[in-house]
C-alpha cells in the first residue's frame, strides 16, 4: 500500500515476537519498549532513507496480524504528508517500512496445509470427538465476490433498465432491481468459484446445508466430525470455522439523547411512515403469539429454527428481542422508542438458552437474516449479539480482528448498501474486550452509557460492563456509545414494560437514530439517502451507510475517555450519540460523498463563527473481496485535518481505523475561515488507488480546487455548455444556453475526472469531445479517439491549449513537486516546468492574451497570492495577492478583453472579487451562497465570462453577467453528487 521503499530495517538480530494472550491489558500497560521508543525508532528509520526531511509522528497505534503485534507508527513531514508507516516490533528489534513489507512478512507464514485450513483450537476439539458426532461448521471458499465491481455493475444496469436517467420516480421498484442484481451477480460469482461443487460434496457425505452465502462465498453445514478434514482438503476451500453461538448482550434514555426534541422540531410533524423506513430486528423474536400493542411488526421470519431445531415460531420466548424492538420504535405514550412507530421487521435468529437463561443463536442464522434484509430492501438492521473468545486457548488478537466470517459478512452487506448496527459486548472494563462481529469495519458498533436515571448528560458515564477497544488488530472501537443501562422497554410476555441493561439496549438507540436520519433526509428532499442523496439508482452503493455513519458519528459528543490524539477513544469511539445535535445537520450542504485518489488532497472551505465549534468526520469502507484470514486487506488509509493559513489546527491520522474525526473551537471574537483537507495517504492498488468516502460536518462545506478555463461546447454554437458527469454510471449530460439538452452518453466510471476538450487536434473538428482522466493510473480516455497515459496518481489534470495549436493538450500538475507536465497535441512535443508548491491550487488560464492560449498559474491559499507564468514570453506576469484563506480561485475573462482576470469566490459571503493583474479593473459582486460551487464561463457567447454557481443541494444553476443584473438565468440541471465538468477539487 504505502510505497516509498518497502524495506526491512533490522535494528539487530531478529527475536521471535511473543503472541499476546492478554492483549488488551498489555496495551493498556504500554507493552514492550513502549510507544515513545517505537516513535523514535520509526523517525530514525524514516530519516535514514535518501531524500527525506525533518519528520514528525502523525499517529502511533498497536497493530496485530497473525498473532504478532507491532507498534504502527505513521511518520510524515510537518504538513502531514509525504511519509510512511513503520511497523516496530514490541521488543524494538525489527522495523518494517511500509504495508507491502508487512504483507510480505505475514505471507511468509501463510497457511499452506489442509490441516491449517481448520481453526487450530477447533481442530483439537474435533480430534477429541467421536467421528460420527454431528458438528456445525462454516466453509469459506477461496473465490470471493468483488463487491466493488458488482455494486457498480448493478447500479449501472438498474439505471439503464429504468429508462429514467435524471430521476428515479419509483424508488422502491428501482431499489429492488439494484439489490436483486447485486445478489444475482454475487451468486453467479460464487457458483463459478466452487460453491455448488463443495455443497454437492457435503451432501454426498450425508451432510445438511442450511446456509448458502450470497455477498460472501461461504456455506453453513451440518456434517460429521470425521468428515471435516476431507472437506478441508478440497482445493476450493480456504478455511473452516465452527458455526459459533452468539449471545445477547445483555423512559429516561430517549430525552437523554435528545430524540424527543427532534420529534417536536419536524417542520411538518414527525412522519414516521412517509417513506416506510424498515428496521430489521435480528434477535430472539418480537412480542408473544399475539404480538405487542406498542410495536408495528410488519413481517416476521424465523432463521434460527432450521439450524437449531428449536422454537418453530417467530415470536419471542425470552424477551431480548422484544425489548430491543421497543427501544427502536415503541409507540407507547410514556415509553416511546427513538424512531417511534417505525416499521419493524422481525428476523428471529435466536432462541431461549436454558443453560444461561438468555438468548443465543448461530452466526449462520444471522448471515441468512442479512441476506433476507438486503433482498427485501431494509434500510437498517440491529444485531445485539456477539461472541467473545473464551479463556481456552483462543487468542483475542487471532479472533477479534475483523476476519471471522460473520464480521466479513456484515462488512460486505454494509458495503453494498445496508446500514448495520451491532452491540459492542459486555466483557467488562478492561481494554480490548470488543466482541465478534462488533469488530467489523463497516458497521456502527455501540457501547453502553449509564444515564443515571436523569435526562442530563453531565452525569452520564460508560457502564462498567461495556466492552472497549482496541480490537485484536489494534483498531479503535466502538464507533459510538448510547444509553444502555436500566432501560425500560417492551416486555415479551405481557403488554407492559421491563428494565434491562447491556450494550444490547444501547445498540437499538443508534438503530433508531439511523432510521430517523434516513427518514428526515427523505422528508427534506423527497428522496432516500441510500440512493446517494440524489435519487439516482446509479449511485446506490456510494451513499446511505457511509453518509449515515458519518452524520451519526460526527455529532456524537466527545467523552473524557482515553484519547488517541484525535477525536476518538477506546471507550466511546467518536462519542455519545446526540439526536438533537445530529438532525439539524442532516442536509446536503453539510455532507460530501466523493472519491479520493492515492496521494491526492481534497479541500473544503468551512467557516466557524466566533465561540462555536466545528466538527467533521470522514468515513470509508473496508473492501471485503478477499478470503484469506489475516491477509493484509485492501484497506485505505485516509487522513483528515482542519487547517488555517498558519497550518493544521486539528488532525486525525489513524493508521488502521476506517474513520477519522476532528473538532476545533473558535475562541476568537470573529469568524474564522478554514479548510478541511481529505488526504489519500495510502490506498491499495487492489482498489485502483481510489477510495470512496463520506465527509460530514456541522457547518456547510464548499469544495476548493482547480476550476479550469477549458470548458465544453458540444453543439458547436460558440457558447459553452453546462456539462455534468454522473460518477455512479459514468454518464454525461449537457445543456446549452437555449435549454437544448444532450443526455445519457456513457463514458467513464466512478472516480474518473471529466476533462472535455478539443481532442481531435489537427482536424476540422471545433466542438468539444468527451474525455475522462483516471486518477489511479493517469490515463486519459478520449471517446472515439483512444487512450493515452500522461500523469500519475496524485496529479491534478490541467488540460489546455499550451502551444497555441488547434486542439487541447494533455497537462498535469504534480503537487508533490510543483511541476507541470505538458504534452502538446498533435505534435507530441513535451515540456516540464516547475511552478508552484505542494499546497498551491493550479489555475491555468490565458493570462497573457497572446498566441499561447493557456498559461501556468497557481493560487497559494496560505497568503492568497497568484503566481502567473506566461509561456509565450517566458516571463513571470504576477505575484499579486488577491483573496484569502478559504476562498475559491476562479480565473477567467470577465470583461471581454481576451485576457484572464484574477477571480475569487468567497463561500461564506457568496461574493465574487475580480481584478486584472494591473489592478485597473476591479469588481465585487454578490452572487451565490455558502455551499454553492462557482462555475464561471461565457455561457451566452458575448465574449465575457458570466457569474454562475451550481447549487448541489437542489441541482439548480444561477447565472448573471458581471456588470449587469439583467439576463439572470436560473435552471435545474444536475443532482446532489454529480461532478460539474470544469472542476477538479484537490
Amino acid at each position: 500500500m504505502r510505497n516509498r521503499n518497502n524495506l526491512y530495517l533490522p535494528i539487530s538480530a531478529f527475536v521471535c515476537l511473543v503472541m499476546l494472550m492478554g492483549f488488551g491489558q498489555s496495551w493498556a500497560q504500554d507493552e514492550g519498549i513502549g510507544l515513545e521508543s517505537s516513535k523514535s525508532l520509526a523517525i530514525e528509520a524514516f530519516q535514514s532513507q535518501p531524500g527525506t526531511q525533518d519528520a514528525t509522528v502523525l499517529d502511533a497505534d498497536p497493530y496485530c496480524r497473525k498473532g504478532t503485534c507491532w507498534y504502527a507508527v505513521k511518520v510524515g513531514d510537518r504538513e502531514g504528508r509525504d511519509g510512511q508507516v513503520f511497523f516496530v516490533s514490541l521488543d524494538g528489534q525489527m522495523v518494517l517500512a511500509g504495508w507491502d513489507a508487512l504483507k510480505e512478512f505475514c505471507d511468509e507464514s501463510a497457511m499452506e496445509s489442509d490441516e491449517a485450513k481448520i481453526d487450530s483450537v477447533f481442530a483439537a476439539s474435533l480430534s477429541a470427538m467421536d467421528p460420527s458426532e454431528w458438528v456445525r461448521i462454516l466453509i469459506i471458499l477461496k473465490g470471493q465476490p468483488d463487491i466493488d465491481q458488482i455494486t457498480q455493475r448493478a447500479a449501472k444496469a438498474a439505471v439503464e433498465g429504468s429508462g429514467d436517467d435524471e430521476k428515479v420516480a419509483n424508488y422502491q421498484q428501482d431499489t429492488q432491481v439494484y439489490r436483486s442484481l447485486v445478489s444475482q451477480y454475487a451468486s453467479t460469482s460464487n457458483e463459478a468459484h466452487g460453491q455448488g461443487e463443495v455443497a454437492s460434496q457435503v451432501e454426498l457425505l450425508g451432510g445438511e446445508i442450511y446456509l448458502r452465502g450470497t455477498l460472501r462465498n461461504h456455506l453453513g453445514v451440518k456434517v460429521r466430525a470425521g468428515d471435516v478434514e476431507q472437506i478441508a482438503a478440497d482445493p476450493q476451500v480456504e478455511r473452516i470455522e465452527p458455526d459459533r453461538e452468539a449471545h445477547g448482550h445483555l423512559n429516561v434514555s430517549i430525552p437523554t439523547i435528545g430524540a424527543n426534541a427532534v420529534w417536536a422540531s419536524y417542520t411538518d410533524g414527525y412522519d414516521n411512515t412517509k417513506f416506510m423506513i424498515d428496521i430489521g430486528i435480528m434477535d430472539s423474536g418480537v412480542g408473544d403469539s399475539d404480538g405487542h400493542p406498542n410495536l408495528n411488526v410488519y413481517s416476521s421470519y424465523n432463521f434460527d429454527y432450521p439450524i437449531s431445531g428449536l422454537e418453530n415460531y417467530t415470536y419471542d420466548n425470552q424477551g431480548h428481542g422484544t425489548h430491543v424492538a421497543g427501544i427502536t420504535s415503541s409507540n407507547h405514550a410514556t415509553y416511546r422508542g427513538v424512531a417511534y412507530g417505525a416499521n419493524l421487521r422481525n428476523l428471529k435468529i435466536a432462541h431461549y438458552n436454558s443453560s444461561t437463561g438468555g438468548a443465543s443463536g448461530s452466526f449462520s442464522a444471522a448471515m441468512n437474516a442479512l441476506d433476507y434484509a438486503y433482498d427485501n430492501w431494509f434500510e437498517v438492521v440491529n444485531y445485539s449479539y456477539g461472541w467473545y473468545p473464551p479463556d481456552d486457548g483462543l487468542s483475542y488478537t487471532d479472533y477479534v480482528d475483523g476476519d471471522e466470517e460473520i464480521s466479513r459478512t456484515f462488512d460486505a452487506y454494509a458495503q453494498a448498501g445496508l446500514t448495520c448496527v451491532v452491540s459492542a459486548g459486555n466483557e467488562g472494563s478492561s481494554y480490548s474486550t470488543i466482541g465478534v462481529p462488533g469488530d467489523a469495519f463497516n458497521v456502527l458498533t455501540v457501547g453502553n452509557m449509564y444515564d443515571h436515571g436523569t435526562t442530563s448528560r453531565s452525569d452520564d458515564t460508560l457502564w462498567t460492563s461495556s466492552s472497549r477497544g482496541y480490537t485484536g488488530d489494534g483498531r479503535t472501537k466502538p464507533e459510538v456509545a448510547a444509553p444502555g443501562t436500566s432501560i425500560y422497554s417492551c416486555n415479551y410476555s405481557t403488554d407492559g414494560f421491563v428494565n434491562m441493561t447491556g450494550t444490547s439496549m444501547a445498540a437499538p438507540h443508534v438503530a433508531g437514530l439511523v432510521a430517523m436520519v434516513t427518514d428526515y433526509w427523505a422528508i427534506l428532499y423527497n428522496q432516500r439517502i441510500s440512493a446517494n442523496g440524489d435519487g439516482s439508482v446509479a449511485a446506490l452503493l456510494r451513499g446511505g451507510p457511509l453518509a449515515v455513519r458519518a452524520m451519526v458519528m460526527n455529532m456524537a459528543d466527545e467523552t473524557t475517555g482515553e484519547s488517541t490524539g484525535s477525536m476518538n477513544d477506546r471507550q466511546t469511539g467518536a462519542g455519545y450519540i446526540n439526536a438533537k445535535a445530529t438532525m439539524p445537520n442532516v442536509k446536503r450542504t453539510n455532507v460530501v460523498i466523493g472519491d479520493v485518489a492515492y496521494h491526492q488532497f481534497l479541500w473544503y472551505s468551512v467557516t466557524v463563527p466566533a465561540g462555536q465549534t466545528v466538527k467533521a468526520t470522514l468515513v470509508w469502507n473496508r473492501h471485503v473481496n478477499m478470503s484469506t484470514k489475516n491477509a493484509t486487506e485492501p484497506i485505505a488509509d485516509l487522513d483528515l485535518d482542519l487547517q488555517a493559513a498558519s497550518g493544521s489546527l486539528a488532525g486525525s491520522y489513524d493508521v488502521d481505523t476506517n474513520w477519522e474525526k476532528v473538532a476545533y473551537t473558535n475562541t476568537t471574537s470573529s469568524a474564522r475561515h478554514l479548510m478541511l483537507r481529505v488526504y489519500g495517504y495510502s490506498i491499495s492498488s487492489d482498489l485502483n488507488r481510489v477510495e470512496n468516502f463520506a465527509l460530514a460536518c456541522n457547518r456547510p462545506l464548499t469544495p476548493v480546487g482547480t476550476v479550469r478555463g477549458d470548458f465544453a461546447d458540444f453543439d458547436e454554437d460558440g457558447d459553452k455548455d453546462q456539462v455534468i458527469f454522473r460518477p455512479g454510471n459514468g454518464k454525461w449530460f449537457a445543456r446549452d444556453t437555449g435549454g437544448v439538452t444532450v443526455s445519457g452518453t456513457q463514458w467513464g466510471m466512478a472516480g474518473d475526472v471529466p476533462v472535455p476538450g478539443e481532442w481531435h487536434a489537427g482536424s476540422w473538428y471545433v466542438c468539444s469531445d468527451i474525455c475522462v482522466w483516471r486518477p489511479e493510473n493517469g490515463t486519459w480516455f478520449m471517446r472515439g479517439i483512444g487512450a493515452y497515459s500522461w500523469g500519475v496518481s496524485g496529479d491534478v489534470p490541467v488540460p489546455g491549449n499550451y502551444d497555441g495549436g488547434s486542439g487541447t493538450d494533455f497537462g498535469v500538475y504534480r503537487p508533490s513537486s510543483g511541476n507541470w507536465y505538458i504534452r502538446q497535441q498533435p505534435s507530441g512535443g513535451t515540456f516540464t516546468k516547475s511552478w508552484g508548491l505542494s499546497y498551491d491550487i493550479p489555475v491555468p488560464s490565458d493570462y497573457g492574451g497572446t498566441y499561447v492560449n493557456t498559461d501556468l498559474g497557481v493560487w497559494r491559499p496560505s497568503d492568497g497570492r497568484w503566481y502567473v507564468f506566461e509561456l509565450y514570453s517566458n516571463n513571470v506576469l504576477s505575484t499579486v495577492p488577491w483573496g484569502t484563506y478559504g476562498d475559491v480561485p476562479v480565473p477567467g475573462d470577465y470583461n471581454g478583453d481576451t485576457v484572464a482576470e484574477l477571480g475569487i469566490f468567497r463561500p461564506w459571503t457568496g461574493e465574487w472579487f475580480i481584478r486584472n493583474i494591473s489592478g485597473s479593473y476591479i469588481r465585487v459582486v454578490s452572487w451565490g451562497t455558502e455551499g454553492d460551487i462557482p462555475m464561471p464561463m461565457d455561457y451566452n457567447g458575448d465574449g465575457n465570462f458570466d457569474l454562475c454557481v451550481f447549487r448541489p443541494s437542489n441541482g439548480y444553476w444561477f447565472c448573471r453577467q458581471v456588470d449587469s443584473a439583467a439576463g439572470i438565468t436560473t435552471f435545474n440541471w444536475g443532482t446532489y453528487t454529480d461532478i460539474v465538468s470544469g472542476t477538479h477539487h484537490r
